[in-house]
């Protein structure tokens, strides 16, 4: 019964709109759910729009938690000044080389050496170099063999160092090396 009531809406409808008059609004009887003028996103867009904003919401979270540490955490103290205005740079740690030779040993040193305090400079010059200084160091011992470097004093070692890193440099010139490291194992 509630079919044939659906059928003769439909024809009446259809012969309104053939005459050209205004189609009559659906009996409240029917049960026809009306369709809204907004159309509601679709899940997958709602799921993508969730993702999207927690991802910004743990960016940011991310970002404020940064901003604190930096914020909060304490200085780092300067390098130690001596007495006479000089900083010592021992950016170039502990270097490892293996020496030339049928009887390779390993050389352990760590290079350090005084630069004026006041020269910003060649103090940035002297960090942007601590990569070749380290090369520089372990392409000299791999040179030798381990006999050789035994037999050389510690003095003559500092001093064709010294040259090698001064080569390297432009806006300043190294004066001392010191070793706080120099071993050399069979």
């Amino acid at each position: 019964m509630e079919h044939d009531a659906r059928l003769r809406t439909n024809l009446a409808r259809r012969e309104a709109a053939r005459r050209g008059a205004a189609p009559s609004p659906p009996a409240a009887a029917e049960n026809v759910p009306e369709r809204s003028a907004k159309k509601t996103p679709s899940r997958v867009l709602v799921v993508i729009w969730r993702a999207l904003l927690g991802l910004a919401l743990f960016l940011a979270l991310v970002l404020a938690a940064g901003s604190l540490y930096g914020l909060l955490r304490p200085p780092v103290p300067p390098a130690a000044e001596t007495e006479n205005g000089e900083r010592v740079f021992t950016e170039t740690g502990q270097v490892r080389a293996v020496t030339s030779g049928p009887e390779a040993a390993t050389v352990i040193v760590s290079i350090a050496f005084p630069y004026p305090a006041s020269d910003r400079e060649f103090s940035g010059e002297l960090s942007a170099r601590a990569g070749d200084f380290r090369t520089a160091a372990a392409a000299y011992f791999g040179s030798l063999s381990a006999a050789r470097l035994r037999e050389t004093p510690e003095d003559a070692v500092k001093t064709e160092l010294l040259a090698r890193f001064n080569a390297l440099l432009r806006l300043g010139q190294i004066e001392k090396l010191y070793f706080s490291d120099y071993l050399i194992l069979e």
